[in-house]
């Protein structure tokens, strides 16, 4: 869940279009940053193409959608999979920390290195304020970097919204899931469990 730098998308503009024009930073130059305490520590970023995006604030249905994720990918997934919460994933110049994700492996295959574009089988945004920030410059991101299978838990509309079949850095139209309906959990292209969407999101006002 992100609040980019203005209503456009960044992605879309050269950096030398802006007056001062942007600098585009590497992981590594970002993670020296943070080892020299630059950002302080209550200050939520993270590296979306090479700009550092601050993050929002969770509110309590977000807090409570991200519990109900974990909790049900905690009792489904299988063996050698494990589930990752707000913690970055390395694609390249993007450094994001989205929601929840499935990555490939044990919580000991990453003492040195997030899990990369190879290793997430399923990644997860919760949106609701973010919405349309999730559904343009972090589906491209993602779409670009070959995340397989993209969710965007849609706490607005109460529904989630479905990416895959990324081609040539763009994704299918999404396979849109209503509260009453029942969204697969998919892993390396196999169907592995599924749920009723409302049992995943905050119940309404």
């Amino acid at each position: 869940m992100t609040t980019v730098l203005s209503e456009v998308q960044l992605a879309d503009i050269p950096v030398q279009s802006f007056d001062p024009p942007l600098y585009r930073m590497t992981a590594d130059q970002y993670h020296a940053l943070i080892d020299a305490g630059f950002f302080a520590a209550d200050d939520r970023f993270e590296l979306i193409e090479g700009i550092i995006v601050r993050k929002m604030a969770k509110n309590p249905p977000h807090a409570t959608a991200q519990s109900y994720l974990e909790r049900w990918l905690g009792q489904m997934i299988p063996s050698g999979w494990l589930v990752r919460g707000q913690n970055p994933i390395a694609l390249g110049w993007t450094e994001p920390e989205p929601d929840v994700v499935v990555a490939r492996g044990t919580i000991e295959d990453y003492d040195g290195r997030h899990p990369d574009q190879e290793a997430v089988g399923l990644l997860i945004e919760i949106a609701d304020s973010s919405l349309e920030h999730d559904r343009g410059w972090k589906r491209q991101v993602y779409a670009k970097a070959g995340i397989a299978v993209y969710w965007i838990v849609n706490l607005r509309d109460r529904q989630i919204e479905v990416y895959q079949d990324a081609l040539e850095g763009l994704y299918s139209e999404p396979t849109v899931y209503a509260a009453t309906m029942r969204v697969p959990l998919m892993l390396d292209g196999m169907t592995i469990a599924d749920v009723q969407v409302e049992a995943l999101l905050p119940k309404p006002d």
